[in-house]
């Protein structure tokens, strides 16, 4: 190889090709910041959840429980905080209602603290003291949201339960709820013995039960949970470290941050197919050049080396430009988050990070122009000689190496995807659907142009016949437009198709006359009193042919065995043969019923009512099991499970296997006994009623207010708001995702244009010397744009429709809904801004006078 003639020459056209190619490379470079900014935010978050682990958890060590703790643990955590270095605090956690004394009701989380709670992290308040005064049991210390849900400022008294307790102040910086149930309310803390007298501990009431404990030792947690694993586990408790805590925390936001970077990688694949469109465009401007220099005695090796060196080369510059904006990214996201974010990040450079996302995207600007360099070794020095066409002079010595570039490219893109992914298996997925996908977009825009040169646009006047034809013009981009601008639509169309079926999947029912409020912890004493209050108030039957108020048994249960083994025995069983650990130690709220709800269908088995159904063995009562529940015990129909039901041992067979809609507002249960076997054991009730917003639903919070102030009342409104709040923040990030993707399409659009500017200015020209108007040229270049709008829109949304609606009902297993109106615009959108883009860019080759560009040959 000669070295010197490769770098002169690669440097001598570098200007050129930097004209032509460089605004694709400012796909690249966006998709290179996507990738090193979601690394350095990944690297700052995980090195904040580390450093602040125990802020986070509020212990070392935190034990829970959903019944009170059994004398064996309490004896066993007493023994432990003998010991001068460990510090323990209880905290109980009960969701109820809350009341201000205005009428605002809420349903918060009330949790009863003592001691030297927290035992990490300063806490102040507004106005500082409050604290002190709260957990000596003089008042309620809350989030800042309690005061805007109730209505009511500090020195204001609220309602718990039976008591009256005044706001003594806010907390700003309590420790950050990070998991689900930080979502369902704002928290206010009492004292231990508040929370006690208040009522609300009583039977049937939804309590959690923490003990928490730190030691100044950092391995002293794990030691202690590793010693005393079958103990807890024996015992029901389920435990957390801070360092477990910080592990799963960094694993989610890991995998989170690998999903966005699935993003980063599709913007780097329309970026390098932009590439390849424009190295082809470029390829042909200059085989002529190539052919002469043949002539001249150039090798093919030397030549093929050059370009692949202008091609590394601006890739790299790309890329670097891509790093830089990534690292300013990096740096300036935390100061948009610091509002909302419960960790204050530190922005550090991530090396790794820019020399992965440096060499990513020199490799994808590289790979990608591979395939139209390889032209240049069809071209002999009889080209020099006579006028051919690129098409006419490619040979077959490049076809077994062109079939091997695309194998390489392909598995660049597994490559690339399995890296970034959550897992491998995600990867994989998501590297055949992108290639599946960018195969039909091609395949869609051959058929296009082969269409085109079939038809010519006959019976078309010729502005029209003249946009048609163009789709197929010698040199065209087609490909790269449509594949670009459909990949980006796909992706914007499954998201939401998955997003409508999500939303709709979680979306409660409510409708006039149907149930919109849950009441709970209704003791048996309670029924009569709460049935006259729902009748003076005006309440709306619950259900069509049932009383006022339909009362839901509450039994609370725990397993004792499960088909010969008891829980201690399935808790120390081997990894692949344990039940999951929530379906060990949770507190069960069975029922019983007659009836099978609408919400639930029997997959095995029969409902106790039906002609079918056995009839008890050995007097053994039946229970109908929730599928998910059943799998998870690995017991099936004809299966005995014992129940532990307030002491009592109380066996059941299962008859019957459900599969169970959760997102009914109906009164559903993992486990449903036939009549006849809990009516006499401890029960509380929960009750269904239609209570319409305003005087109505006023007059009944007063009511439970006055005379059952431990009756905790939810709406299912208040609830939908929480639910739609949550998918709004996630649906909100990931469209601003696929806006992305769909911006990296309408930049290879703009490139297009961009690099078609000579070739275009130059045929304006002419057209206007042979007559031809500029309405008439704006209606040729409107149609070809519009049609190519038009081909990416509609096909992009099919695509993307489909893909969606496999992934929510193979993946979330969620009946598919179609947001027609939302597909409908978003392809009237694509159509729209290409076509407008076409007819903006017309103004500018019609600026030029055509005998200045004919005579000069240049626009």
């Amino acid at each position: 190889m000669n070295r010197r003639f490769v770098l002169g020459l690669a440097y001598r056209e570098g200007r050129t090709a930097l004209r032509q190619v460089g605004l694709y490379l400012s796909s690249i470079a966006l998709g290179v910041a996507a990738l090193v900014a979601i690394q350095g935010i990944r690297s700052d978050l995980d090195r904040a959840i580390r450093a602040e682990a125990r802020t986070l958890l509020g212990a070392d060590l935190q034990l829970e429980s959903q019944l009170p703790f059994s004398p064996e643990v309490l004896e066993w955590v007493e023994e432990m905080a003998r010991r001068p270095e460990v510090r323990q605090v209880r905290e109980t956690v009960v969701g109820s209602m809350v009341r201000s004394t205005d009428g605002e009701a809420r349903f918060l989380q009330l949790r009863g603290v003592g001691g030297p709670f927290p035992l990490y992290g300063a806490l102040s308040t507004d106005p500082p003291g409050a604290w002190d005064e709260t957990r000596r049991g003089e008042g309620a210390v809350g989030d800042p949201p309690v005061l805007a849900q109730l209505g009511a400022q500090v020195g204001d008294t609220i309602l718990v339960g039976e008591l009256r307790i005044p706001i003594l102040g806010t907390a700003p910086d309590l420790p950050p709820e990070l998991g689900f149930q930080g979502a369902l309310g704002p928290r206010i803390y009492i004292s231990h013995s508040l929370l006690e007298s208040s009522g609300l501990l009583g039977f049937g009431s939804l309590v959690r039960y923490r003990i928490l404990l730190a030691s100044p030792d950092p391995l002293w947690a794990e030691g202690v949970v590793e010693e005393a694993r079958g103990f807890l586990r024996q015992n029901l408790v389920s435990f957390r470290t801070a360092s477990g805590q910080a592990e799963f925390l960094s694993e989610s936001v890991s995998a989170f941050a690998r999903f966005l970077g699935l993003v980063g990688i599709l913007g780097l694949l329309l970026g390098g197919v932009g590439v390849a469109s424009a190295i082809h465009v470029y390829v042909r401007s200059r085989l002529p050049a190539v052919a002469v220099l043949r002539c001249l005695g150039a090798r093919q090796g030397d030549l093929t080396a050059a370009y692949l060196l202008q091609a590394g080369v601006l890739g790299a510059v790309g890329s670097l430009a891509g790093v830089l904006l990534g690292t300013t990214v990096q740096q300036l996201l935390p100061l948009a988050m610091s509002s909302w974010l419960p960790l204050e990040l530190q922005p550090r450079l991530n090396w790794s990070g820019m020399a992965v996302g440096l060499l990513v995207g020199s490799w994808v600007a590289l790979a990608f122009s591979v395939l139209p360099l390889l032209k240049i070794r069809e071209v002999s020095a009889l080209r020099a000689l006579r006028e051919v066409t690129g098409p006419e002079e490619e040979g077959s010595r490049s076809r077994g190496l062109r079939a091997a570039v695309a194998v390489a490219l392909f598995m660049s893109l597994l490559a690339l995807s399995v890296w970034q992914a959550p897992s491998a298996w995600v990867g994989v997925t998501f590297a055949l659907g992108a290639a599946g996908v960018l195969a039909l977009l091609w395949a869609g825009a051959w058929g296009v142009t082969r269409v085109v040169l079939w038809w010519g646009g006959g019976g078309l006047g010729f502005p029209h016949r003249l946009g048609v034809a163009s789709l197929a013009r010698p040199g065209n981009q087609t490909t790269a437009v449509l594949v670009a601008l459909g990949f980006g639509t796909a992706l914007l169309s499954a998201i939401l198709v998955s997003e409508r079926s999500l939303v709709g999947a979680v979306s409660l029912e409510t409708s006039e006359g149907r149930p919109d409020l849950l009441l709970f912890d209704i003791q048996p004493d309670q029924t009569d009193g709460l049935q006259r209050l729902l009748a003076r108030v005006g309440s709306a039957g619950a259900l069509q042919g049932h009383p006022p108020l339909a009362l839901i048994p509450i039994v609370p249960s725990r397993l004792e065995s499960v088909a010969g083994r008891s829980v201690g025995e399935l808790a120390e069983a081997e990894r692949g043969d344990r039940p999951p650990g929530w379906v060990l130690r949770r507190v069960y709220r069975n029922t019983y019923r007659h009836e099978l709800h609408g919400s639930e269908i029997i997959l095995a088995g029969h409902w106790w009512n039906d002609p079918e159904a056995p009839l008890p063995m050995d007097d053994v009562p039946r229970v109908s099991l929730e599928e998910e529940l059943a799998r998870d015990l690995g017991v099936w129909v004809g299966d005995e499970i014992v129940w532990d039901v307030q002491g009592v041992s109380i066996p059941s067979r299962v008859i019957s296997i459900r599969t169970v809609d959760w997102a009914r507002f109906e009164p559903n249960f993992y486990a449903v006994f036939e009549p006849g076997v809990l009516e006499e054991a401890p029960q509380s009730f929960l009750a269904l009623a239609a209570v319409p917003p305003g005087p109505a639903r006023e007059r009944l919070e007063r009511g439970l207010a006055q005379d059952f102030p431990n009756v905790s009342l939810l709406d299912l409104g208040r609830v939908q708001e929480v639910l739609d709040g949550i998918l709004g923040r996630l649906s909100t990030g990931i469209r601003w995702l696929a806006g992305f993707a769909l911006a990296m399409g309408f930049l290879v659009l703009l490139a297009s244009v961009g690099t078609s500017r000579r070739h275009r200015t130059r045929e304006a020209a002419l057209l206007r010397t042979l007559g031809m108007g500029g309405a008439g040229l704006r209606s040729a270049v409107g149609t070809e744009y519009l049609a190519l709008g038009t081909l990416a829109g509609g096909l992009g949304v099919v695509l993307g429709s489909l893909g969606g609606g496999l992934l929510t009902w193979q993946f979330f297993g969620v009946p598919v809904l179609w947001p027609w109106q939302g597909l409908l615009i978003l392809g009237a959108g694509v159509i729209v801004v290409t076509g407008g883009a076409g007819v903006l860019f017309t103004g500018r080759w019609l600026r030029y006078p055509p005998l200045a560009i004919l005579r000069e040959g240049t626009g």
